[in-house]
């Protein structure tokens, strides 16, 4: 993560349980200690994830367009994930 200016990473579900051990929370802690911002992505985005700003999560992004299925979500994962890497990349050069 060296000389990174920002992490992503994701997960299905970002809701209070993050902290219990998931792989956001545990990049974030890393990340913060390097002073660099973590940008989450999650299929759904679940309650309680205000506590995650202090370990270095900057937005939680939620990746999927609208309602969709699991079924749906993993069928086009990667095609939601190009979209929303895009939007934020585009964020991100402002």
């Amino acid at each position: 993560m060296k000389g990174a200016d920002y992490v992503f990473t994701g997960e299905g579900e970002v809701d209070h349980q993050i902290v219990l051990g998931k792989t956001p929370f545990g990049v974030s802690t890393v990340a913060k200690k390097l002073n660099i911002r973590t940008i989450p992505f999650a299929g759904r985005i679940g309650e309680g994830t205000e506590n995650l700003y202090e370990y270095g999560v900057t937005p939680i992004v939620g990746i999927l367009p609208g309602i969709a299925s699991l079924e749906e979500a993993l069928k086009d994962g990667a095609k939601n994930i190009e979209r929303i890497s895009e939007n934020i990349a585009r964020i991100l050069k402002l």
